[in-house]
């Protein structure tokens, strides 16, 4: 953040109200300006392998899904310093019924939610939704009769998608 100091010669004609710069009076929003402080929106989007996380159909965190949220996703979360809003989305391949792709993608966004919060990221400001089959990866093509060869080829259509929003205040 910025310090603003005030000393009674600094003040000229401005009053307390504001700040007098190159003979004009600034607001507290200019005089934020003209130090140069600045509040800058920060995003994050990480895309995790729903294979890396999980076990295929399955919603429960593999080892090695931790520590690839570990790894990716809550040392990036640190590093906003106003963090308002985590997103995190569930995908599924087409394999399966719609209704049950869904409730899929649900569990295992509530899972990622779930161990976010373990790691100290505040429920409250975790969002999981599950999109079940509805956003598949464009111009991927598997007609594959082999199901694990299907399975294998609609790998990308099963992810989790973590997007996360706050403020980073730069001097």
């Amino acid at each position: 953040g910025a310090a603003l100091l005030f000393c009674a010669a600094g003040l000229g004609g401005a009053g307390a109200g504001g700040i007098e710069a190159a003979g004009k009076t600034l607001g507290l929003e200019g005089a934020l300006k003209e130090l140069k402080a600045e509040v800058t929106p920060q995003e994050i989007k990480i895309d995790l392998s729903a294979d890396v996380l999980f076990d295929f159909d399955k919603a429960d965190l593999k080892p090695e899904g931790k520590a690839a949220i570990d790894a990716q996703v809550v040392g990036k979360l640190a590093q906003i310093n106003k963090l308002e809003l985590v997103l995190v989305t569930g995908h599924t391949d087409r394999i399966g019924t719609q209704a049950y792709n869904q409730k899929l993608s649900e569990r295992r966004a509530d899972a990622v939610r779930n161990y976010l919060v373990s790691k100290g990221v505040p429920k409250d400001k975790i969002e999981a939704l599950g999109m079940g089959e509805k956003q598949l990866i464009p111009g991927l093509v598997c007609e594959q009769k082999n199901l694990k060869e299907k399975i294998a080829c609609l790998q990308p259509n099963r992810r989790v998608e973590i997007q996360a929003k706050g403020e980073a205040t730069k001097p």
